[in-house]
């Protein structure tokens, strides 16, 4: 694990993504240090990656995540039957 300890914190992750997908640039500051595998909610740490992947050609947003949204939805519904 390269000496870090992992310290769950979903209120911390939620607003460190919140943030980003209300200000995209906030992503620029992070995006060298913050790794999907620093969160320790796995779907903050998909949601991540689809935003850091999704800010190269469009800005992350709520309307923009939408399709993201839906189709874990769908994933997740379809997992339950």
């Amino acid at each position: 694990m390269d000496n870090f300890e992992i310290f769950t914190n979903l209120e911390a992750e939620t607003a460190v993504l919140g943030t980003i997908i209300m200000n995209n640039d906030f992503l620029r500051k992070v995006e060298d240090i913050l790794e999907s595998k620093h969160f320790a909610n796995e779907f903050h740490a998909k949601l991540y990656v689809h935003i850091v992947k999704m800010t190269v050609e469009r800005p992350a947003t709520q309307i923009t995540l939408k399709e993201f949204f839906v189709l874990i939805i769908n994933r997740t519904i379809l997992q339950i039957y």
